[in-house]
């Protein structure tokens, strides 16, 4: 299985190679078992003009099955085999303002968040045909505390905000509203602890293993946290409101 693994990232590389456009390919895979429903090969491809349109690529990918393109344009999917592929085109233009804001100490986007520069500095290079990748690695390695500052005050106001909501759910014994709030305030707690330890923050599908391995994490935060998600005996609404509540002041006295 590792074997064909390698050959399907040797055969994406290939085609991108041949790409005028194409500065940078790096892949990600959110777990390292092929046999984990988690699995597949994920591909940032960085380029610096046009890329083909997605009926051209699907073309020039050769024998791959299910392709599938997002209305975007930006995004495909696939599977070499039976291993899932996945491809997303970044240009560097954008990445590059994205990049100089944080240096500056600015915010990003709310939409953009720092798991664009998780997988900047965390995807495994795979062809490169300039130091533009390392060297934006090397200016998020040196990141200014406001901006970390500035995203965690943000942060600490959409955890307040979303807590509320949850609150107010739980006292109105609104289920469904509670689930919608609940989850987006851990989401947000997430992030925030992400933040509090100059981390840039992953996929969901890596929250909870790297969430653990953070240094500076309350003990009553991560114990929690488990109880708030937990399916085993579930607590009432009530009771996960002040859960909520206690994951809330353990984060902010970070």
């Amino acid at each position: 299985m590792h074997r064909r693994i390698d050959n399907a990232i040797s055969r994406i590389v290939g085609v991108m190679k041949e790409w005028g456009s194409i500065d940078s390919v790096a892949c990600l895979q959110p777990v390292a078992d092929p046999y984990d429903p988690y699995f597949f090969l994920s591909f940032d491809i960085y380029h610096a003009g046009d890329v083909p349109e997605s009926g051209e690529r699907e073309r020039l990918l050769g024998d791959v099955g299910a392709f599938e393109a997002a209305s975007s344009g930006l995004k495909d999917r696939f599977f070499v085999g039976d291993i899932p592929v996945r491809l997303e085109f970044k240009s560097k233009e954008s990445i590059d303002r994205l990049v100089a804001a944080a240096a500056g100490g600015q915010l990003l986007p709310r939409e953009a968040g720092t798991y664009v520069f998780y997988r900047l500095v965390n995807a495994e290079i795979s062809f490169q045909i300039s130091s533009w990748l390392d060297d934006t690695r090397a200016t998020l390695s040196e990141l200014p505390d406001a901006f970390w500052e500035h995203l965690a005050d943000r942060q600490r106001s959409a955890a307040e905000h979303l807590f509320g909501d949850l609150a107010a759910a739980a006292a109105r014994s609104d289920e469904l509203y509670f689930t919608v709030s609940a989850g987006r305030f851990v989401a947000v707690v997430c992030s925030l602890l992400f933040t509090v330890n100059k981390r840039f923050e992953p996929s969901g599908r890596n929250l909870a293993a790297e969430v653990s391995q953070l240094h500076a994490l309350p003990q009553s935060l991560a114990a929690d946290m488990d109880a708030f998600v937990s399916d085993n005996d579930r607590p009432s609404m009530e009771r996960r409101a002040k859960l909520a509540e206690l994951m809330l002041q353990s984060a902010f006295s970070l």
